[in-house]
């Protein structure tokens, strides 16, 4: 009898929100995994254990989300943020029949039930330049730290909109 491998990772809500992201885009947790390249930092253009570009699958909710012309693992056709996935999957290698058009990683996103209760968050995503490191290279040549600013606003409400009724969930960023 033979065994089979399957080399996956599978992040919670909790370990989604502490996880390391330059962009608040859960589809970018794929690059933290063994197999994965990324040929010079562009996300977008990443491969899985050697296949070609755009042979990365994205499925939110058991529904493929990957664009048809374009295919690549920036790219979902769904804009998703960290707030909005309860649980993020990411399948490298022995996949099972269900991923079967997809010869490089598979991503599967759940999306965060709602509750009957109301809950919300506010947020400021901020990145500057007095809070980041010089680069191995900049520090070499006796350069700078390049500038960066980044401000991203957002805010989340789940709960139920009329008594009784299945819970609804509203997302905002900028």
């Amino acid at each position: 009898p033979g065994s089979l491998f399957r080399a996956m990772a599978c992040f919670a809500m909790r370990d989604i929100d502490l996880q390391p992201q330059l962009v608040r885009w859960p589809v970018l947790l794929a690059v933290f995994n063994p197999g994965v390249q990324i040929p010079g930092g562009a996300y977008a253009t990443a491969r899985v254990n050697g296949t070609r570009q755009g042979s990365t699958g994205a499925r939110l909710d058991g529904i493929d989300i990957v664009q048809g012309l374009a295919p690549s693992l920036g790219l979902a056709v769904v804009p998703t943020n960290p707030d909005t996935v309860e649980e993020f999957r990411f399948v490298s290698s022995g996949a099972k029949a269900e991923y079967g058009h997809s010869a490089g990683g598979q991503i599967d996103m759940i999306t965060r039930s709602g509750t009957s209760l109301w809950h919300g968050n506010l947020f400021e995503y901020h990145r500057n330049t007095a809070l980041n490191a010089n680069s191995f290279f900049n520090n070499t040549a006796g350069l700078a730290r390049p500038v960066f600013l980044q401000h991203v606003f957002g805010a989340s409400l789940g709960g139920p909109l009329r008594r009784d009724r299945r819970p609804d969930r509203l997302q905002s960023e900028r």
